[in-house]
Order: structure tokens, then sequence, then C-alpha cells
């Protein structure tokens, strides 16, 4: 079904765009297609011998329970255990998404492209970004403190 995203898939995974650039762009031609999806945010976990977290992490939530991430592994690496492109999340178990929230979709302007393919947050977009890693880091250091 979703055969025609792999080309763009390749082509955004070639930008400088980080996870959340990359997931607005990916979230771009699916509205331009009238196509259902969120954009979710949140924590990332890899759970192995060497855990390893990215946050804040974005990624695109399809109905059909399938979920495209083109940035997880500029943060986890390369391995096979890692998800990258068009995926249903149970085929990677040692992969954990904590969603704290989600935005809303919509068509980006071409400036607003330009920005994100060259790894720059949009300006309205840079404050809200920075509050939510510093919410989302002080969340995550309480919990290694509770866990310890």
């Amino acid at each position: 079904m979703m055969d025609w995203l792999q080309p763009y898939l390749l082509r955004i995974d070639l930008t400088k765009a980080e996870c959340d650039g990359a997931s607005l762009l990916v979230s771009d031609l699916l509205t331009s297609r009238r196509i259902e999806h969120e954009i979710g945010y949140g924590i990332c976990n890899q759970i192995s011998s060497r855990p390893k977290t990215t946050l804040p992490h974005f990624w695109i939530n399809l109905p059909n329970l399938e979920r495209i991430d083109i940035r997880l592994r500029m943060h986890f690496g390369q391995a096979v255990e890692v998800p990258h492109g068009i995926f249903l999340p149970e085929d990677y178990p040692t992969i954990e998404y904590q969603s704290r929230g989600s935005l809303k979709p919509r068509e980006l302007r071409s400036d607003e492209v330009s920005w994100l393919m060259s790894g720059t947050r949009m300006p309205e977009y840079q404050r809200w970004f920075e509050a939510l890693r510093k919410e989302l880091l002080e969340e995550w250091l309480k919990a290694r403190v509770a866990a310890s």
C-alpha cells in the first residue's frame, strides 16, 4: 500500500533533516495524499546490553499500526535490530517508543521544506522544541534516579 512512499523516504534520508524535520517532511507527503497519520514524539529506548536513549524523538504512526521512522539509526546505529523506514513496532522488541504527545499533520510551506531539508528548525518551532528537549531530559533523569 505504501510502496509509492519508498523513493521519497530514500530522498528524505539523504537530507540533513533530524528526526523532527524528517517526520514533518514524511507527514507532508502523507497529508498531500490524504493519508491519515499522526506525528508522534517522546522518548525512544534501545533495550540491550548497552542501552541507548534518544530524546526527543519523532516518528509517524499510521492507522494500521505501522510506524515510519528514518532517523532512529542515526542515534542507535545501523544494526538490523534498529528499525528504519516503514515497519511494525512488534517486529523490533528491543526498541521502546514512549509517546509523550503528537503534532497535527499539515501541509508545509515551501520555505519550511527548505529549512527542514537543510537540518534547520523552523523559527516558530525552535523554542517549543528546546523546551520539549529540556522537559523530556528532566523526566528521563528522574526515572533513572528512581530506578537506581
